[in-house]
């Protein structure tokens, strides 16, 4: 339905020439083939009719009775002296009313009604060929003929289906029928709303078509099947024969693996703090005016924290600006677009009013031409590793150019969260250190009421050492203390605020013990910052300093999992 209602609208987009071929000229010689196949089925139909046994009541003398029913059989005895007496029987004979029959009928009907005030209005046009004058008339004359045939005499009057009929859907002829009297039935519906459809030109086609394919390049390079992909696109009708596809989340496509949410692909969505949600993303406003990206990739990562979402903007345009060095260029307000894009969409975490930046990187696909050699030094191509901000030649059947979207879309789900994070340009007077380093330290019961358990709750906010502390673990590298609990593993990640050093005696206060050494300990601000996981995960204390602390990174740390 989409492909036909392009087809249409394609056609719509030129302007009527009163000397030449008009829409429904051009309508008619789209769908006549179409025509042909319905009258073929209705005749092939007609000589091979499906039928069904009925019956009917009938009075017969003795000797023209074929078999005597039980219920006669006293009458018959009654009567056996009088050869003329009649015997009312119950007969069974083959009919044509059947319910099939009577929706042929009715189809034949509205498509003979609906193509002759079609004629009409082709007619009525100057200049028609006398050629396409005979092929109506002949056409028109072939629909009557049909209506007035024997057959249709004993069929009844079609009064709706009540259910789902499986002749009409794959009966031999009666499925032809009915596929070729829906498609004729749109067809005519949209001639009768031809001046109230709009115009879509082949931009929205590549739009569409861009979106399709990047799902299709992020399927490849996260190497999962068909059935790990969630598919919720959907069609959606727009006035009179006009079908959209969905937009925000009726047309998001969610990639999983082992029930694990991996990245998520939306088409078209639309930004605005006063939006209906239904069409927006989650989480995603644009304070100033509304912002409509064609196409928003999300891909999940859990090295810095659970669940967190890298977002890039692809934007396609169906233009080309110049070629320089053999190569096609984007437009340049094309490419100021993406910059608009990424300036302008925030992340906020509701219910804190606090907004965030939260789009890395925004890309042009535009059906641009080179060779790929002459296209990685281009400028527009340059500036994404750059800035983050470029353009992506991208055409059907360009495998080459293509390789360059699916190494790029490829390094976007291999590269950590964290490494992505640290290159983002800081503003201005601004410095942005992405914490990688982590310290892994064991927690014990202590006399200190609530230590231990502030830890198991989260909600902790000082961890103090032993009397020794390895020499070998720089303070100033340490960003993320996580908590060990010996038999139980680990969960949550605190952020270290500041680190600075305690005597035991105020160890000995908190701890309220006697025997405490007065020596120098460290002691860390915490502050908490996300779970690792719902519930405790065990890791591996090989190599554990001092059966205490163990210095990793986040990507490290995972290796300790399996350990």
């Amino acid at each position: 339905m989409l492909s036909l209602d392009y087809m249409r609208r394609t056609f719509h987009g030129f302007t009527p020439d009163t000397k030449g071929e008009t829409q429904e000229i051009i309508w008619w010689s789209v769908f006549k083939g179409e025509q042909q196949k319905f009258i073929k089925a209705c005749r092939n139909i007609i000589e091979r009719p499906r039928h069904r046994l009925r019956g009917y009541e009938a009075y017969l003398r003795a000797d023209k009775l074929k078999r005597v029913p039980s219920n006669i059989e006293n009458e018959l005895a009654e009567h056996r002296k009088e050869p003329a007496h009649q015997y009312r029987v119950e007969e069974q004979i083959q009919s044509n009313d059947t319910q099939e029959n009577r929706f042929m009928k009715y189809a034949l009907g509205q498509i003979t009604a609906k193509y002759e005030a079609l004629k009409k209005r082709i007619e009525a046009i100057k200049n028609t060929s006398d050629v396409m004058k005979k092929e109506m008339d002949e056409m028109q004359a072939t629909l009557k003929y049909l209506q007035r045939n024997p057959f249709f005499r004993t069929v009844g009057r079609f009064k709706g289906l009540n259910q789902e009929s499986l002749v009409l859907q794959k009966a031999t002829g009666y499925s032809q029928i009915y596929r070729t009297w829906n498609l004729l039935r749109r067809a005519y519906s949209l001639n009768d709303g031809i001046y109230r459809l709009q115009s879509k030109d082949i931009a929205t086609l590549y739009e569409i078509w861009c979106f399709i394919e990047v799902s299709h390049i992020v399927k490849e390079q996260l190497g999962i099947k068909d059935e790990d992909v969630d598919y919720r696109n959907r069609m959606e009708m727009n006035g009179v024969f006009t079908w959209e596809l969905g937009k925000g989340e009726h047309s998001s496509i969610l990639f999983k693996k082992d029930g694990v949410e991996l990245a998520e692909l939306v088409y078209n969505p639309k930004h605005s703090e006063k939006e209906d949600d239904s069409i927006s993303m989650e989480n995603l406003v644009a304070p100033t005016v509304p912002q409509k990206p064609d196409i928003v990739l999300q891909l999940t990562k859990d090295d810095m924290q659970k669940g967190m979402r890298m977002t890039y903007l692809f934007d396609a345009k169906y233009r080309i600006a110049d070629k320089v060095n053999h190569v096609d260029t984007p437009p340049d307000d094309a490419i100021n677009q993406m910059h608009r894009y990424r300036d302008a969409i925030y992340y906020k975490e509701y219910p804190s009013d606090v907004l965030k930046k939260e789009v890395i990187g925004g890309y042009i696909l535009f059906p641009g031409d080179g060779e790929p050699a002459d296209v990685e030094v281009a400028k527009f191509y340059k500036t994404i590793g750059e800035v983050n901000i470029g353009a992506f030649p991208l055409r059907p059947k360009d495998e080459r150019n293509r390789a360059l979207l699916e190494k790029f879309i490829k390094e976007l789900i291999e590269t950590k969260s964290s490494t992505t994070v640290s290159k983002v340009i800081p503003q201005k007077g601004a410095f942005i250190e992405v914490g990688d380093r982590v310290l892994v330290g064991l927690v014990k019961p202590s006399n200190r009421k609530g230590y231990y358990e502030d830890f198991e709750n989260g909600c902790a906010q000082l961890y103090y050492t032993g009397a020794k502390f390895p020499s070998t673990i720089a303070l100033h590298n340490l960003h993320f203390f996580i908590p060990y609990f010996k038999g139980t593993g680990i969960r949550d990640v605190y952020e270290i605020k500041s680190i600075q050093t305690i005597r035991g005696s105020v160890v000995k206060q908190l701890e309220g013990v006697d025997e405490v050494n007065d020596d120098i300990r460290l002691a860390f601000t915490l502050s908490f910052h996300h779970k690792l996981s719902d519930d405790y995960q065990m890791i591996s204390t090989v190599g554990m300093i001092n059966d205490t602390f163990i210095n990793t990174t986040f990507e490290e740390l995972e290796n300790l999992y399996h350990g």
